[in-house]
């Protein structure tokens, strides 16, 4: 199967040909899957997956021309990171089905899961804000807090090829 950056380098050449502007999306869906099961390791790998998707977009396209965001429809599990003094890094979840479950399932077996709060047979979404990254032309106007209705108005914006003004973000969201 082609991975999350091959096939978003392969949508970007095939819709530049045109020389038409363009929307392309492209989800990463693994780490939802993820942070359901409380697989912490998968959660990593899939996320440095997505991470290299974005990574070979921006090596793409012009930034005086572009608009990428990157965003999260939700956050899972209720992931948590910590450190202990002398063991490192710990990763823990608020629901989902924790250690409790079969070690086979999880991709990297026993090391793969993490322990949870509240034992679920699956991690619930929750309430946790998600970041919004931004990239090129407009990007100056995702800072702060903004409700997830001001993604659109972005997106609209620049399909229109215009630059929304902060005010008009902030009142979108209310």
């Amino acid at each position: 199967m082609p991975s999350l950056t091959v096939m978003t380098v392969w949508s970007i050449g095939r819709l530049s040909e045109g020389g038409r502007p363009f929307l392309l999306v492209v989800e990463g869906g693994r780490p939802d899957h993820a942070a359901h099961e409380n697989w912490a390791l998968t959660l990593i790998d899939e996320v440095a997956a997505f991470d290299d998707a974005v990574g070979a977009a921006l090596g793409r396209l012009d930034p005086a021309t572009t608009l990428v965001l990157a965003t999260g429809d939700h956050e899972t599990g209720g992931l948590a990171i910590s450190s202990r003094k002398n063991s490192g890094t710990v990763l823990t979840f608020a629901t989902g089905p924790g250690t409790k479950q079969k070690a086979e399932r999880a991709p990297h077996s026993w090391s793969d899961l993490a322990p949870t709060s509240l034992h679920d047979p699956h991690g619930e979404h929750t309430a946790v804000d998600v970041p919004l990254y931004a990239w090129g032309t407009g990007a100056d106007q995702v800072h702060g807090t903004l409700e997830n209705t001001a993604v659109y108005h972005l997106l609209r914006a620049h399909l229109e090829g215009k630059t929304p003004d902060r005010d008009s973000l902030v009142r979108a969201a209310r």
